[in-house]
């Protein structure tokens, strides 16, 4: 090989190849924050079927309160009644909402 051709291959060649820190970093917390996001997303999945199991409960109760209501007239105040202890008992044991991080 010539001195142009030896030139011409250290051009050419690959650069050697060093870690990056701030690349690895920004990596790093793309995979943490996409490691929150699924647990978000779980924990507001069970919050829902929580809540929708809630409120299929408090139907059928409103429904049983207003087929087996012995007194006429009374019918129509059981399924309020089951509304408004279903959303009492809900304010007042519903988590404290928490400040977005």
């Amino acid at each position: 090989m010539t001195d142009d051709d030896l030139a011409l291959a250290a051009l050419l060649g690959a650069p050697p190849l060093e870690p990056d820190p701030a690349f690895a970093a920004r990596v790093a917390a793309l995979v943490e924050a996409e490691a929150a996001w699924h647990a978000a997303r779980r924990a507001a999945w069970r919050r829902f079927a929580g809540e929708a199991i809630g409120a299929l409960a408090v139907t059928a109760g409103a429904i049983v309160i207003a087929r087996v209501s012995p007194v006429d007239g009374a019918a129509a105040t059981g399924p309020g009644l089951a509304a408004a202890l279903a959303l009492l008992s809900w304010l007042i044991t519903r988590p404290e909402p928490r400040a977005a991080a």
